[in-house]
């Protein structure tokens, strides 16, 4: 039976997550630790009596008790930080959307990644939707001229579920082009083209020469199959990685670029100062 606990219950997932896993019998949620600060004191000791949970006083002290751990940090450059005191204590990881904001953390993820190849999972739930493995099936098969994804922005990226989606099906290099325009995010890639465009539902749209196919993706449920692939993944049963994460950073950091220079960036034009500060989202959070 696999242990599992929780790092920083920030935000709605952390209960979500919590009554998903209570009731499997393959998994025991057995610890909590509030390393960003961000729960009340009080918060966290009525949370940890609802799921019986242990609170321990460091990421150190997690560590001890469970083979597999929840990164639910609403502050994304803290993310890095705990990854790295997990892994050096060879527990299983899941980060939570977006993984990391700035260049440096992209690249600093890429080496742990390499160091770690079978710890480190996360990212949008959507990614294991089975419409979405589908739809990745239809990709292959050709003959689509224009990719278009549709749904909600976040208040700090330009949507970190629908990029993650993109990173997913068209699979960016150094040679991606990204431009932010008029409120819709282009990326070109290998003659591909994909849109993100800001709307209430989630939605992926095919064109091809003479047809138009558009798949709505449900937002019921969603987490089932994401914790389930994460189980699957901390029982070595299947490899997974953050791959499409980490590249859906390096999309919001070039729309973020081209914003500014009113043109269209290549990843390869990135550089260490390329950065979506955590601070500012912060500074008006507040948890749920």
């Amino acid at each position: 039976m696999i242990r599992i606990g929780i790092v920083d219950p920030d935000t709605s997932h952390a209960r979500a997550f919590a009554q998903y896993l209570s009731a499997r019998e393959d998994v025991l949620l057995t610890s909590v630790v509030n390393y960003s600060g961000v729960r009340s004191s009080s918060w966290i000791g009525e949370f940890a009596s609802e799921y019986s949970l242990h609170i321990c006083n460091s990421l150190s002290d997690l560590s001890e008790e469970v083979g597999a751990a929840l990164v639910l940090s609403v502050d994304w450059e803290k993310h890095l930080g705990s990854a790295k005191v997990l892994l050096e204590r060879d527990i299983k990881i899941l980060i939570d959307k977006p993984v990391c904001g700035s260049l440096l953390d992209v690249e600093a993820f890429d080496v742990l990644a390499i160091q770690h190849p079978a710890q480190l999972f996360g990212g949008s739930a959507l990614l294991h939707l089975d419409e979405v493995k589908r739809i990745g099936e239809v990709l292959v098969q050709g003959g689509i001229l224009q990719l278009t994804i549709y749904g909600p922005r976040d208040s700090y990226f330009m949507g970190v579920h629908s990029t993650e989606l993109l990173t997913r099906l068209i699979q960016p290099k150094e040679s991606t082009i990204v431009e932010s325009k008029n409120g819709v995010v282009r990326v070109a890639e290998s003659g591909m083209t994909a849109d993100l465009v800001h709307a209430e539902n989630w939605s992926i749209a095919f064109q091809y020469a003479d047809e138009l196919q558009e798949w709505m993706l449900p937002t019921n449920n969603i987490y089932d199959n994401y914790l389930s692939a994460f189980i699957a993944f901390a029982s070595e049963k299947e490899p997974l990685g953050i791959r499409d994460s980490l590249n859906a950073v390096m999309i919001e950091l070039a729309a973020k670029r081209s914003e500014q220079l009113s043109r269209p960036v290549r990843f390869s034009e990135l550089d260490k100062s390329d950065k979506i500060d955590s601070k500012l989202f912060l500074s008006s959070y507040k948890p749920q």
